[in-house]
């Protein structure tokens, strides 16, 4: 079984089996964040960053759309954000290419400061752009 058929596999399970309280948005951004995972690890190595591009739009515009008192794991939007600095170029002349870039920037140097360890290397590769 490929590994794109496994991961639809795990999130579907995992969505089935999540409380009837979690709301229609968030299974829906929890459906789309791992497609985001797979265009990086995939799409964009096989060369279809537009396609890639394509879905971490949509990632973005669900992002926004989750309430203020609910939070996105930390470990989705870990994933989120590497797939904006993978896609969105620090060059870009686009603002909203710039401003979702931004923000991954500083969801890393934020959250290193805030004494998550993990997030150090990206961090330190990013502090210029802080």
């Amino acid at each position: 079984m490929n590994e794109t058929k496994k991961n639809e596999r795990a999130q579907q399970r995992f969505i089935d089996s999540a409380d009837d309280a979690v709301s229609a948005r968030v299974q829906a951004l929890m459906k789309t964040q791992p497609r985001v995972l797979v265009a990086i690890d995939g799409n964009s190595c096989a060369g279809k960053t537009t396609e890639a591009r394509k879905l971490l739009d949509e990632t973005e515009n669900k992002l926004k759309q989750v309430p203020s008192n609910q939070r996105v794991r930390l470990f989705n939007q870990a994933i989120h954000h590497r797939s904006a600095l993978a896609l969105c170029p620090r060059a870009s002349r686009s603002e909203a290419t710039r401003e979702i870039r931004e923000r991954a920037v500083r969801f890393y140097v934020d959250g290193f400061r805030q004494g998550l360890g993990a997030f150090r290397d990206q961090a330190i590769e990013l502090r210029e752009e802080a």
